[in-house]
């Protein structure tokens, strides 16, 4: 949550200048839900949305867009090498199958959504 914060507060004062811009948030669909066993990750997951939120409606006047991105899980190095020798991957504790898209996102998802929601066709 700290960092979203302060980026946000680093940034708006120069697109402010610029006549605007556009912040996005990288969350988790855990901000949307209570999860059993991850309570300190989904309070934080559910703080960035609302300060997407919040900002968003204070920013938007100048011009500024805040939008927060929910993703599941992502095959990334952290969920398909193991965090410490011996250890099992992260990836062993999920089952793509209850997911309405059932398999795990891909990064280069995340990014074209990210350019499009940086972009002038995003406004």
């Amino acid at each position: 949550m700290t960092g979203p914060f302060l980026g946000i507060r680093a940034v708006t004062p120069s697109m402010r200048r610029g006549g605007g811009g556009a912040v996005v948030n990288i969350c988790s669909t855990m901000g949307n839900v209570g999860t059993a066993y991850y309570s300190a990750y989904t309070a934080s997951k559910w703080a960035v949305r609302g300060l997407a939120r919040s900002a968003a409606l204070e920013l938007g006047r100048d011009g500024i867009r805040v939008n927060s991105l929910h993703p599941g899980v992502v095959s990334t190095p952290l969920i398909n090498s193991p965090v410490a020798e011996g250890e099992r991957l992260i990836a062993d504790f999920y089952s793509p199958e209850p997911f309405a898209v059932p398999r795990l996102g891909e990064p280069a998802e995340l990014s074209q959504l990210v350019l499009f929601l940086t972009s002038a066709d995003a406004a």
